[in-house]
């Protein structure tokens, strides 16, 4: 437990370090303020404990040709992973290509291709072979898939 002086001034005191606190606290540090963070655990405890703590960098914005919200997300993504390396990484992601999916696999490989262009942390999507992917994922059966990835 960290203890403060009683006697230091502080031009703003901000309760909880969930990432609603913390953004906070970081946007009134950068204007000279004086921040006092008060948190009963930790920083970011339990701030994504409801969520799948996945920082999006925008792959749904490329079907409605959205091109400026992908590269905005990009570029967020990327300060996030140089400024926060201890807290966010890179995950692979997969997205099977199933038989009642509603995009044809040209667009999912184009909108992939576009979106490795605008990616700025160097690592571009790949396609996984179908005997590598259903080795991955056991629970999904080789029949429901479209084509051979």
């Amino acid at each position: 437990m960290l203890l403060y002086p009683m006697d230091k001034k502080y031009d703003m005191v901000i309760l909880g370090a969930g990432i609603n606190g913390v953004a906070i606290a970081k946007a009134l540090a950068l204007t000279g303020k004086k921040v006092l963070v008060v948190e009963k655990t930790h920083i970011a405890a339990g701030a994504s404990s409801h969520s799948s703590r996945l920082i999006h960098g925008g792959l749904r914005y490329l079907e409605n040709f959205e091109f400026d919200l992908v590269r905005e997300a990009l570029r967020d993504q990327k300060y996030l992973l140089d400024t926060y390396p201890g807290l966010v990484k890179l995950r692979s992601f997969y997205l099977p290509v199933c038989q009642n999916s509603m995009r044809p696999v040209w667009m999912i490989r184009l909108g992939l291709l576009i979106y490795g262009f605008f990616a700025l942390h160097g690592h571009k999507p790949a396609e996984v072979e179908k005997k590598d992917f259903l080795i991955q994922f056991k629970a999904i059966k080789a029949h429901n898939l479209k084509i051979d990835m």
